[in-house]
């Protein structure tokens, strides 16, 4: 993996977890709260292996 999708990729890891990190603390929050962060994970990442 080249330097700039490795950042990329980190960038997108990293809002993933700040935006999970966020519900969690709200403390108001099912399983299904994390789907969609889940999801624009998912296609965010599929972009750096489909290339």
């Amino acid at each position: 993996m080249k330097k700039a999708q490795r950042d990329k990729l980190e960038k997108a890891l990293n809002t993933y977890f700040k935006e999970i990190h966020k519900i969690y603390v709200a403390g108001d929050f099912r399983g299904e709260s994390f789907y969609s962060s889940l999801k624009v994970l998912a296609e965010k990442c599929s972009k750096f292996f489909l290339l």
